[in-house]
């Protein structure tokens, strides 16, 4: 089905998130202690927060971050450099390496990312409103699909090849 009235699929894909970006950092200005997390800057580092959010009770080195974030490593070391001065992250040393330095998430950046989280579920509340529990799963397997096309054919390649095809 090709709709002319509307851009193509990889344009609305990209238009959806950062439609989905921009209603997260709304709400977020609305949050009581929003200054306290830097503003926008503690905002932009939730994919980080989420991580070290799932794994708060022993950390994560900071080349597994960008493994998990698919940021590149600059992104995460200056993301991470802000986000210890606004308190967020600390950083300490692996017991079991002292050579690695784990970062992990502190009390406020724990507070952060669940105020992140819930309006997360109101965004995707208002997104699917109209959908059915049907159309919604659906629509869910063709983004997984997309995401695995993306990581495990094209983007290894990409990589490989350092994007010059």
């Amino acid at each position: 089905m090709n709709n002319n009235r509307f851009p193509p699929a990889d344009m609305l894909i990209n238009e959806i998130s950062k439609l989905f970006d921009d209603s997260i950092r709304r709400k977020s200005v609305n949050y009581p202690s929003y200054e306290h997390f830097g503003g926008k800057k503690g905002f932009g580092a939730r994919h980080i927060l989420f991580r070290l959010a799932e794994n708060k009770d022993r950390g994560i080195n900071q080349r597994t971050l960008v493994q998990l974030t698919h940021l590149t490593a600059p992104t995460v070391s200056v993301a991470l450099q802000k986000m210890e001065a606004q308190g967020l992250i600390k950083r300490e040393q692996n017991p079991d390496d002292m050579r690695e330095t784990m970062v992990c998430i502190t009390e406020k950046g724990l507070d952060f990312h669940d105020f992140i989280r819930r309006s997360i579920a109101e965004t995707q509340q208002q997104m699917f409103s109209d959908f059915t529990d049907e159309e919604t799963e659906q629509l869910r397997g063709l983004l997984i699909k997309i995401k695995k096309n993306m990581t495990e054919g094209g983007a290894a390649e990409d990589e490989k090849t350092g994007g010059i095809s």
